[in-house]
């Protein structure tokens, strides 16, 4: 076994961090491109990062900052993979023993992971994009806090299901404007994908959607980003054959 340290920093500064231990990285497996891969072979991806995320929650002993700091990467991975049921289940185990809110920015992913989950399976999604545009503004905005330009695009995608196109679009914007600020680019796949889907959703021609979704499904290979796949398979095979 070894141990890792698990941190969600104010960007460009360093924090204080607690050990946790995990399997050896090898237990995920070696890596592979996803590009024409069997579905099959994607769940058992998944599988290994929850059993991982699994291992910190048992080790956590039920103190309240390891299971924040568990759940606030396990919702986010969650809704990143587009999960909306386990997005939910992670978020309200970590906000459960942190009602009052007090480790702030990191239970903020959790309530974010929450208004997600609820505006991407039709609860009130214009009510849950509101919220979680507060919650962006108030705690991760300013100062500028891990995952920014993640959430935005998230953000972008409760706009999406309230079918708001503009604030979907706008909410791009600045996930963009994050990501060339603080070179946080491990989302970008995912920013192309819901941008396909925000063209999409205005009616621009299927060629420019699929240019748009080929440059995503280019560098989800390109960075074995494997957590997309499934999202941009979805978006590829629901467009006309170029």
């Amino acid at each position: 076994m070894v141990s890792r340290h698990l941190r969600q920093p104010r960007l460009g500064t360093h924090v204080r961090t607690r050990r946790l231990t995990l399997p050896p990285p090898s237990a995920a497996g070696p890596p592979c491109r996803h590009a024409g891969r069997p579905v099959r072979r994607l769940s058992r991806r998944r599988g290994r990062t929850r059993a991982l995320f699994d291992t910190i929650e048992s080790t956590a002993d039920g103190d309240p900052y390891v299971i924040t700091v568990w759940a606030a990467f396990a919702c986010t991975a969650a809704a990143l993979a587009g999960d909306p049921a386990q997005a939910l289940r992670t978020a309200a185990q970590g906000s459960a023993l942190d009602p009052e809110f007090s480790f702030v920015f990191l239970g903020s992913y959790q309530r974010l992971a929450m208004c997600w989950a609820r505006a991407v399976t039709g609860e009130d999604p214009a009510g849950a994009a509101t919220e979680a545009q507060r919650l962006i503004t108030a705690a991760l905005a300013d100062p500028p806090r891990s995952g920014l330009a993640t959430w935005y695009g998230l953000l972008a995608e409760m706009w999406l299901a309230a079918g708001r196109s503009d604030e979907a679009s706008a909410a791009l914007d600045q996930a963009d404007l994050a990501l060339d600020t603080y070179g946080q680019r491990y989302a970008e796949s995912l920013l192309l994908i819901i941008r396909a889907r925000v063209l999409q959703a205005r009616d621009e021609p299927d060629a420019t959607v699929r240019a748009v979704a080929e440059r995503a499904r280019a560098l989800c290979d390109e960075r074995e980003a494997h957590l997309f796949a499934r999202r941009v398979e979805e978006l590829m095979s629901g467009l006309p054959e170029a």
